[in-house]
């Protein structure tokens, strides 16, 4: 079956989105293992969904796992800069948090 194409990237409906928040947040704790944090990275995730659509709208859950993915992994090589830089640490040496 072929995928339904999305040319113009088209943000998902609302609706849509919200079906899949609680699934995104599920996510986000077992990929962070900070409820805090998790939360941020579920929210961000929203936010890039809503500027954005999928290529497809055949598989929407990957795209958005894909996403939450791609936050987290951000904050966290966010987390060991900052932490390098406030404590003049070697990052060479640090785990984020949750990693």
């Amino acid at each position: 079956m072929n995928p339904v194409p999305n040319p113009e990237m088209q943000p998902l409906p609302l609706d849509t989105l919200l079906e899949n928040v609680d699934g995104m947040r599920r996510l986000a704790r077992r990929l962070v293992r900070d409820p805090a944090l998790a939360d941020d990275v579920a929210q961000d995730a929203v936010l890039v969904a809503l500027s954005k659509g999928p290529r497809t709208r055949r598989n929407v859950r990957g795209w958005l796992n894909g996403i939450v993915r791609n936050v987290a992994r951000d904050s966290r090589r966010s987390a060991v800069v900052s932490f390098g830089t406030i404590h003049g640490g070697d990052q060479r040496n640090i785990v984020a948090p949750g990693g």
